[in-house]
C-alpha cells in the first residue's frame, strides 16, 4: 500500500491486509480489511479494486462477459504491438469519458466464444475496460486528494492506494494487467438504497430532516472545493446513525474544476447534474412515499424558483 496517510501506517512498511468481509460487486469489488498500525492498534477499512474482469454492470452486461477465451484475446493483441496504439487513441480521444463499447464494433458477442473473424473486437473491448478500469482508479485517488479537507467529515479517509499485476506473460506494458485499489475508511452506517427497500425498521430511527439537511451541505462543500460528483446514486451514501452524518463516496466518475477549461464551464457542469439539489429532491420524494413523511427543507429552493 502507497499510504497517503502515515498516522496509519508508514509509507515504508510492508502491511499485512486481512479480509474480514466482502460485499455485494457493483461496479467494484470491495472489501473489508483490517491490519495493524504503526503504534500496534487494528485499524479496518474498504479495499476496493478497479479489475475489469469481475463486475457485471463495469462491463456492461452481456455486451462483453469475461472469460478465459476473452482474456486470451486480449493478450494476443498486447503481444502483437497493437494493444499501445489502442491506448494511445483512446487517450487522445478521451473515449473513456465519451464512449462506450459500442464505439469499437455494432458487433453483438453475448456469451459466443470468439472466432478469428472476431477476436480483434473482443480483444479491443477488453482494452477499452482496462483503460476505464485504470482511469477510474487514478480519478479515485486524485479526487480523494483534492478533498482531503473533507476526508472524516463528509467523504471517507482515504488511506492509500495499492495495484497488483495479473499473471501474464512477461513483457507487455504494465498498464495493460494492472489492477489498481484503494484503501479507505469503513463507515458503520446504513446506506440510503434502503429506502427503495421500503424497510419501515428505519422510520423511528433516522432524523431524516437532518440527513437531507446534511446530504445537501457535504455535497455543496464537495462541490466548492472543484469536484462534480455526477453519480447522484443513493447507494453512494452512507449514514452514521450515532451523529446522522451522511458520507459520500465512489468518485470514479467525478470530475474535477480542473478537468474543465474555465470556471463557468464547470459551474454549468453542476447546474447540468443539478448538484446538489438532485440528491435531496430525489431522497425527498422517496422518504414520503416509503414512510409518508413530507420534508420541507429551508435551503432547498422550490422547483418553479
Amino acid at each position: 500500500v502507497d499510504w497517503a496517510d502515515k498516522d496509519v501506517c508508514s509509507a515504508e512498511e510492508r502491511t499485512l491486509l486481512t479480509i474480514t468481509k466482502t460485499f455485494p460487486v457493483t461496479t467494484s469489488p470491495a472489501m473489508e480489511v483490517t491490519w495493524k498500525s504503526s503504534s500496534g492498534e487494528i485499524q479496518t477499512g474498504v479495499l476496493k479494486f478497479f479489475d475489469r474482469r469481475v463486475s457485471p454492470k463495469f462491463r456492461g452486461g452481456k455486451r462483453a462477459p469475461y472469460g478465459s477465451h476473452v482474456e486470451a484475446c486480449w493478450q494476443k493483441l498486447v503481444q502483437s504491438g497493437e494493444a499501445r496504439e489502442l491506448f494511445e487513441l483512446i487517450s487522445q480521444n478521451g473515449f473513456c469519458k465519451k464512449f462506450d463499447l459500442s464505439t469499437f464494433t455494432s458487433i453483438k458477442l453475448g456469451s459466443k466464444v470468439p472466432t478469428a473473424d472476431t477476436w480483434q473486437t473482443a480483444a479491443k473491448k477488453e482494452g477499452f475496460l482496462q483503460c476505464k478500469a485504470l482511469e477510474q482508479w487514478k480519478n479515485e485517488i486524485r479526487v480523494y486528494e483534492q478533498l482531503q479537507s473533507l476526508q472524516g467529515e463528509s467523504v471517507p479517509k482515504f488511506y492509500g492506494s495499492t495495484s497488483f499485476q495479473l499473471d501474464v506473460p512477461s513483457g507487455p506494458d504494465p498498464n495493460f494487467f494492472q489492477i489498481g485499489g484503494i484503501l479507505i475508511q469503513r463507515i458503520n452506517g446504513f446506506s440510503l438504497n434502503r429506502i427503495f427497500a421500503k424497510e419501515q425498521l428505519l422510520t423511528d430511527d433516522v432524523d431524516w430532516p437532518l440527513v437531507c439537511q446534511r446530504t445537501m451541505d457535504a455535497s455543496t462543500k464537495i462541490n466548492q472545493l472543484g469536484v462534480l460528483h455526477s453519480s447522484t446514486h443513493f447507494g453512494n451514501i452512507i449514514v452514521q446513525p450515532s451523529s446522522m452524518q451522511p458520507f459520500i463516496f465512489d468518485f470514479g466518475a467525478s470530475r474535477l474544476r480542473s478537468d474543465f477549461k474555465s470556471e463557468d464551464k464547470f459551474r454549468v457542469a453542476v447546474d447540468l447534474y443539478r448538484e446538489p439539489e438532485s440528491w435531496v429532491r430525489v431522497l425527498i420524494i422517496h422518504i414520503k412515499s416509503t414512510f409518508g413523511l413530507s420534508l420541507k427543507i429551508e435551503s432547498l429552493q422550490p422547483e418553479d424558483e
